[in-house]
This record gives C-alpha cells, structure tokens and sequence, in this order.
C-alpha cells in the first residue's frame, strides 16, 4: 500500500493505491476494515486491486458453478459509503458490465472488475475514469487474455473567468421623496394590475 498527500489547484487530496489479499480470502475483510481505512479520508482518490467486486450482478462473469469468493466486499462499500467516495467506473460507465480483470480457470474465463477507482466529492472537480489496455498488454504469442487491464481516472479542473462583483445601492436612495415619485411614476406607467 503508498498513500500520499497532494496539493492540486489548493486542494488537498489524499491518493492511495492497494492491493487486498488475493488467495488469504478471509484477510480481505480484516485488510480493509484495519489497514485499509486509516489511509482513507473524505478527499482521497484510492486505486485498489480488491480481489472482489462490488456488485457481482454488473462486476462478475463466469460459467463456474462453485459461489464466487467476493469477501471483504461488504467491508470496502461500507468505508467507501462513510468517506462518501464515488465508484468511478460507474460514475463514468452507469450500469453497463465491465471487467478489468480475466482468469482462465477450469470452468472457463473468469471476468471482474477486481480492479477499483474511488474518487472524492470535491466542488469543481471533475473525474474520468477509463482503462489503458495498451499498458500492460499479454505477451504476443498468448493466447490467454490479458490478466488485468490498467485503469486510470482524469482530473478535469473547469478554467473560466471568475465574475465580476454586483455593483451595491445604497437603501438610504430610498429615504429620498422624489426618488420615490420617480419610481411610483415609472410602475404606474408600465404596470397594469391585473383584473379581479
């Protein structure tokens, strides 16, 4: 696990990467209920090898007829929910399955999405999320698919010109009689109430 502070445009963020235990499933929970979560913070950006999915339903393809091992799943929603961190992936793709991670097993290829970005909620800022399949290609005489597809998210900062401030009128105009008259003069003709 890294886990550094940066300053970005004068915001403080949090960026973490992780990797959960993969074959001591039983660890996964405790990993990111104990050592996980003291590097997590309301303004993190965490990338995470979770070795389960969030939702089997949209995150898991595969013809095994064995339960899929998705421990400690519950553990890394509950902490992403109380730091309010946004699954990326879905931000970007809504619903649409989508794996990043393909394992020939016995039963046939296994497809997840084991590998997660959470981003924070952060007034102005942007976040894509996309994957780099040319990042870590399969070697070219495999025939097995790719192992896992790298992914990233991108930081869209919006550029524009701050406003200009309201110009302010004094309320002591107000105090003024023929100011007033002016104004009643001007409502009385352009104003038509309307008939009762």
């Amino acid at each position: 696990m890294c886990s550094v502070r940066v300053l970005i445009e004068g915001t403080y963020l949090r960026i973490t990467s992780a990797y959960a235990p993969s074959k001591q499933h039983a660890q996964r929970p405790r990993f990111f209920s104990a050592k996980l979560a003291p590097h997590i913070t309301r303004r993190t950006v965490l990338m995470i090898d979770a070795n389960c999915v969030p939702d089997p339903s949209r995150d898991l393809e595969r013809d095994a007829a064995t339960p899929y091992d998705n421990a400690g799943a519950p553990e890394l929603m509950d902490l992403m929910l109380q730091k309010d961190l946004l699954d990326a992936a879905r931000e970007t793709l809504g619903d649409t399955p989508h794996y990043t991670s393909h394992h020939n097993t016995s039963a046939g290829i296994t497809k997840t999405r084991i590998d997660q970005a959470y981003t924070p909620r952060v007034n102005g800022m942007v976040w894509t999320y996309s994957t780099l399949h040319h990042f870590m290609p399969p070697p070219v005489d495999s025939e097995t698919p790719i192992d896992h597809v790298a992914i990233q998210v991108d930081l869209q900062l919006p550029k524009y010109e701050r406003g200009h401030d309201v110009q302010r009128i004094s309320e002591a105009i107000y105090a003024r009689p023929t100011h007033n008259a002016r104004i009643a003069s001007i409502i009385r003709k352009h104003y038509t109430p309307p008939a009762l």
